[in-house]
C-alpha cells in the first residue's frame, strides 16, 4: 500500500495486480473517500512493493516472482509502460517507506556476498533502505542469508564495493534514519 507523493491515488497490490484508488477528503474533512480509477494487470506472483515517482505520474511494482512493472498512474491509467523509458525518472519512495526491491538502482544487490563474506548468486534480498539527506549513497540490504550490507547506492552491479556487513537473522525491515 502506497500513497502518491501528492496524496491524490492510493496504490494497493492486491494478489497479482494493482488498483490504484482516487481519494477524496470532502470538506477537508480527515475522512476520506475512495474511488476505483484502474487495476494494473501483469505480475505472475503476488505484488510485495509499490514505489511512486515525484511527480505522481508513474508507479512501479515489484512481486514474488521478483518481476519489475511500471505503469501509468495519470494519463492511460493502469497502461504498463516500457521500464526504459521511465529510466531518469526520480522515485519519491525508492526502497524504504514503501520502495521497490527489485529496480535499476538496486540491481546489483541481488547477487554477491551473503553472510560473512559467502559468495552467492541469489542474495535473496528480504529488505533495503537507501540513507537521505547530505549522503544520499548508502544501501542497506537485508536478505534471507542473515546478513545485513551496508552497499554503495545506487548499486547498479553485483561486484559494488562491500562498505560493510554484519550476521543478522530474519531480516525484514531496514530503514536509515534521518540526520
Amino acid at each position: 500500500v502506497a500513497y502518491s507523493p501528492d496524496g491524490a491515488t492510493l496504490s494497493v497490490g492486491c494478489g497479482r495486480c494493482v488498483a490504484l484508488l482516487a481519494v477524496a477528503s470532502p470538506d477537508g474533512s480527515v475522512r476520506r473517500s475512495y474511488e476505483l480509477l484502474a487495476v494494473c494487470h501483469g505480475h505472475r506472483g503476488a505484488v510485495t512493493h509499490l514505489s511512486w515517482s515525484c511527480d505522481s505520474v508513474w508507479l512501479r511494482s515489484n512481486c514474488d516472482a521478483r518481476e519489475l512493472r511500471h505503469w501509468d498512474a495519470s494519463g492511460s491509467l493502469g497502461a504498463a509502460v516500457p521500464a526504459s523509458d521511465l529510466a531518469d525518472v526520480p522515485w519519491a519512495t525508492s526502497l524504504g517507506g514503501g520502495g521497490v526491491l527489485y529496480g535499476q538502482d538496486t540491481a546489483g544487490a541481488h547477487g554477491g556476498s551473503g553472510a560473512c563474506g559467502s559468495s552467492v548468486t541469489d542474495a535473496g534480498v528480504t529488505a533495503a533502505a537507501r540513507s537521505h539527506g547530505e549522503s544520499d549513497t548508502l544501501l542497506a540490504v537485508g536478505d534471507k542469508h542473515q546478513a545485513l550490507r551496508l552497499l554503495p547506492y545506487p548499486c547498479l552491479t553485483s561486484d559494488a564495493e562491500l562498505l560493510g556487513a554484519a550476521a543478522a537473522e530474519g531480516v525484514v525491515g531496514a530503514r536509515h534514519g534521518g540526520h
